[in-house]
């Protein structure tokens, strides 16, 4: 055997990509508390994955070597911050805005410290407002514009202002 093909097993692993959906699930249903087949994965970005099965959600960081919970996992129903508050799930374009948003909702949030509603305009799928009825900073700014880079509204729908609530008490 050539000694070049005894390290090409290694190398596969170590430059292969993200784990398949099934693997996700697998690993997400021990914590989600959930059988596999239950597991619903859907990649948010990068390498971030979103799962929802039994009525529980959590978000996992997957390499070509495990996934790793990144949040608590959380009734699936805690979806978007609206619901969090008691306030009613926008329907029509602005829930499909809300959904988005959800997937980088960990990053929105760390952006900020306080309290703050975004108030978002989307185009043709993507943010193209981006302001907050309260006070940002510039660096918060820029951390938030970062996070809507990697977001886009499924449908290519245009809609705006929308309302979405981070850190609410």
């Amino acid at each position: 055997m050539k000694p070049w093909l005894r390290v090409l097993p290694f190398v596969l692993v170590a430059c292969g990509g993200a784990p398949s959906a099934s693997t996700i699930a697998q690993r997400a249903s021990i914590d989600l508390q959930c059988d596999a087949g239950d597991v619903l994965v859907r990649r948010m970005f990068g390498k971030t994955y979103e799962t929802v099965g039994c009525g529980r959600r959590a978000v996992f960081v997957c390499n070509a070597r495990e996934c790793r919970r990144d949040t608590d996992v959380m009734a699936a129903e805690e979806g978007t911050g609206a619901e969090n508050t008691g306030s009613p799930r926008p329907e029509g374009p602005a829930a499909a805005v809300h959904d988005a948003l959800w997937t980088v909702h960990v990053e929105l949030e760390s952006c900020v410290s306080e309290p703050t509603t975004l108030v978002v305009e989307v185009t043709d799928g993507r943010f193209t407002s981006l302001e907050a009825e309260e006070p940002l900073s510039g660096d918060a700014r820029s951390c938030l514009a970062r996070a809507l880079l990697g977001a886009s509204v499924a449908g290519n729908l245009s809609a705006g202002p929308v309302r979405y609530p981070l850190r609410q008490p």
